[in-house]
């Protein structure tokens, strides 16, 4: 028998064999234990940004949400008087219909606003109103990083809503409608509010404007056009403030009108305040999870939108890595695996009563009809 070489002798030799591959069996095992752990822990970060994101997009885009509203407001004005020379009888005065410009609903609605836009009644008695919606937007306290509110619409709105009030304050001082248009023309809002604050401001205020050679100091001293203003003036007060208080209507308006100015913060770019971004970043930071922060925040906030209304919001993180970082510690190196990156994305939906489905009379607050549809998916396409 030849005697065979060392290496021949080594190889044929199957002493250890077992040995050696337990160990590499013990070490596979332990790396796929610790993928295996790494990768639930990151499932579970990643859930735990979702989480955060979904609590965040939904509360920006409810808790920062103003619906708006425009309906038309029709009125049946009874009878009015009609005589000839042997008797009187009643006619009747027809149905009068008014569209009012965009007002939130919450004031408009709800808040019983509407009634300022019904017209009186003729004298013969009679007469009912109610309203039928035309149709509703949502908007937020922000409009995106990249669309804002433009100044020329901002004053579009403040020009609707002045007129609206001049049509209606014009309208409750029937039958010297015309006469209160010419005394209200050229006015804002927040002197219209204080004139009707008080009788005795307004009366001096109607008589500076339609009674020659009024002097307040002296009043209607031997003057019979002063004294016949002065009781048309009162006339006119008490009629504006028959039925719901015009101030505090007034006051409402230039409320709405300036939240919707409010979306123009007109420092150099038209970029709005962000109130929703705020939100959105504060609930989100009660869920999420270390290393993680919302990257951007889109609104969307226009009709014409496919995601209308909807708030998307994203997010990233970086999750820590046991065995990478174990190992960039051995050697002393700096292992850019330290961390593994996560991003995710939430998109929250405002619902709101779809106007095609609420169609009839109203008087009052609606409950009825269907909620408008579920906007297109926006998450990563926005």
């Amino acid at each position: 028998m030849k005697k065979r070489s060392f290496i021949t002798r080594t190889i044929a030799d199957e002493r250890g064999t077992v040995l050696i591959l337990t160990v590499f069996l013990v070490i596979l095992f332990m790396v796929l234990t610790v993928g295996v752990v790494e990768y639930g822990k990151y499932r579970i970060y990643n859930e735990k940004m979702q989480t955060a994101a979904d609590a965040a997009s939904v509360a920006a885009a409810t808790s920062e949400v103003h619906r708006w509203v425009r309906i038309e407001v029709f009125t049946d004005r009874g009878s009015r008087t009609k005589c000839d020379k042997d008797s009187c009888w009643c006619e009747d005065c027809g149905i009068t219909s008014r569209i009012t410009p965009w007002m939130e609903e919450k004031y408009l609605i709800e808040g019983g606003d509407w009634e300022m836009f019904c017209y009186p009644p003729c004298d013969c008695g009679g007469g009912d109103c109610w309203f039928k919606v035309v149709d509703r937007k949502v908007t937020y306290d922000i409009t995106s990083r990249t669309v804002a509110t433009t100044p020329q619409e901002v004053n579009n709105f403040k020009s609707d809503m002045t007129n609206a009030m001049y049509e209606a304050l014009s309208a409750r001082a029937y039958p010297y409608s015309g006469k209160m248009q010419q005394f209200l023309w050229g006015k804002s809002m927040e002197q219209v509010a204080s004139l009707l604050s008080s009788s005795s401001v307004f009366v001096n205020a109607w008589l500076s404007k339609f009674v020659t050679y009024y002097d307040w100091r002296w009043g209607c001293f031997e003057n019979l056009e002063c004294y016949l203003e002065y009781t048309q003036a009162y006339q006119v007060y008490n009629k504006l403030h028959e039925r719901n208080d015009p101030v505090e209507w007034i006051n409402r308006v230039i409320d709405s009108t300036n939240r919707y100015a409010s979306l123009l913060n007109y420092t150099g770019s038209n970029i709005t305040p962000r109130r929703a971004e705020d939100t959105a970043d504060y609930y989100y930071l009660l869920n999420a999870p270390d290393n993680s922060d919302i990257s951007r925040v889109v609104v969307h906030d226009k009709q014409n939108d496919p995601y209308y209304p909807s708030v998307t919001v994203y997010a990233i993180g970086r999750m820590q890595t046991t065995m990478a970082d174990l190992a960039a510690r051995l050697t002393g190196s700096v292992n850019t695996l330290t961390s593994l990156k996560a991003g995710v994305c939430s998109q929250g939906t405002t619902y709101y009563r779809s106007p095609k489905d609420q169609a009839g009379a109203h008087k009052g607050t609606i409950r009825s009809g269907k909620w408008s549809p579920k906007p297109a998916e926006s998450c990563w396409l926005d």
